[in-house]
């Protein structure tokens, strides 16, 4: 089980994979899946997207 989470979680920047985890633990009941750690990831990156550039502009930014 952890090689797949291995697998899964390696596209993952360490500094956005550590908030996500840190807040998942928080937040969860359960033992999180890959893909809720991947959105929750994905969810650390776009936040500090918003906070660096501004609300709004941050999908503007990964598709320019």
């Amino acid at each position: 089980m952890l090689d797949d989470y291995y697998s899964v979680l390696d596209v993952c920047l360490p500094e956005y994979l550590v908030a996500a985890v840190q807040n998942i633990l928080a937040t969860s009941k359960y033992f999180p899946k890959p893909a809720e750690i991947l959105q929750a990831h994905e969810d650390a990156m776009l936040q500090s997207l918003e906070t660096q550039y501004g609300i709004g502009r941050a999908n503007k930014l990964t598709y320019d």
